[in-house]
């Protein structure tokens, strides 16, 4: 077997092994930005409402 042959072997083989953990860090990363997006919106909440109470 040639030395690009095993190269090939082994990057398949490896690709095929972290496809599940490249799946995973998406949906991690997807799970972030929506977190992100509900503290900004309850940031802008309570700064809204901040300003509310102290026009009273």
């Amino acid at each position: 077997m040639e030395n690009q042959e095993i190269r090939e072997m082994f990057s398949s083989l490896l690709d095929e092994k972290l496809q599940p953990l490249k799946e995973r860090l998406e949906s991690l990363e997807e799970e972030q930005r929506r977190i992100s997006e509900k503290l900004k919106h309850v940031s802008e909440q309570v700064a809204a409402n901040t300003e509310d109470q102290t026009k009273y």
